[in-house]
């Protein structure tokens, strides 16, 4: 086990994953000033937004999952509050067992899905 500084998933040889999980910023360019002070002023922005749509790095991921992961393998991905249709969207033919796990609050918060074997 070991660590890997690069830009997503882009040093990771192809099919040499189980899983693939990640809370990636997601919070749309246009909307830093709706979200909560101490959040916007002291966490970085780096990890809070994630282009205009906010959807960006969902696509991104889900492009180098396919590539990473062997066949069976999992990707994970917490969603910001109105990603889950936007996200599931993305998905195509390669993905199975998909399932939208709720938060406290019933928002689908978490994405599974299975890369098709």
């Amino acid at each position: 086990m070991g660590f890997v500084c690069c830009d997503l998933l882009a040093a990771l040889r192809a099919r040499s994953m189980d899983a693939v999980i990640s809370n990636p910023p997601y919070v749309p360019r246009g909307d830093e000033h709706s979200i909560q002070r101490e959040v916007r002023e002291y966490e970085p922005h780096v990890a809070l937004f994630a282009g205009e749509t906010g959807m960006e790095l969902y696509a991104r991921i889900l492009d180098d999952a396919a590539r990473v992961l062997r066949p069976g393998g999992w990707v994970v991905l917490e969603l910001g509050y109105t990603a889950a249709g936007p996200v599931s969207a993305m998905l195509n033919a390669l993905w199975s067992d998909v399932e939208l796990i709720p938060d406290l609050a019933g928002i689908p918060r978490v994405l599974a899905a299975r890369l098709r074997a």
